[in-house]
C-alpha cells in the first residue's frame, strides 16, 4: 500500500477476482442469458452500489490504517445481521448467537 495508491491496489484485486471467476464461469456466458436492459441496468446499478460505492466510503480522501480497516470489515456481517433482526424480522438461533458473540 505504500507503493501504491488505494484505487489502483482495488483495480487489480477486482481485476484478478474477474479473472478468477471465468476460471469457474465460462466466460460471457451472461451476454447469452437473455437480459432484458431493465435487468441489465439492475446488473450495472448492483455491481456498482454493491462494489464500487462501498469502496469509496471506505476508503475516503484520507484511506484509514489496515487495523481499523479489518475492524471495520470484521463488524460488518455482525451489523449486517442486525439490521436484518430489525427489518426482516430474522430470527436467529442460540448457535448463531453464540458464534456472533464468540466472533465479536
Amino acid at each position: 500500500m505504500h507503493r501504491y495508491k488505494p484505487w489502483t491496489v482495488i483495480f487489480y484485486a477486482l481485476a484478478f477476482s474477474a479473472l478468477t471467476w471465468h476460471v469457474f464461469y465460462p466466460p460471457f456466458t451472461y451476454l447469452r442469458a437473455g437480459y432484458s436492459l431493465a435487468q441489465w441496468g439492475w446488473i450495472l446499478y448492483i455491481a456498482i452500489v454493491g462494489t464500487v460505492v462501498p469502496w469509496a466510503l471506505f476508503l475516503g480522501d484520507q484511506p484509514c490504517s489496515g487495523t481499523r480497516a479489518s475492524i471495520t470489515a470484521t463488524l460488518e456481517p455482525i451489523f449486517a445481521g442486525f439490521l436484518a433482526f430489525i427489518f426482516l424480522e430474522k430470527a436467529f438461533l442460540l448457535p448463531q448467537i453464540a458464534g456472533v458473540a464468540w466472533s465479536s
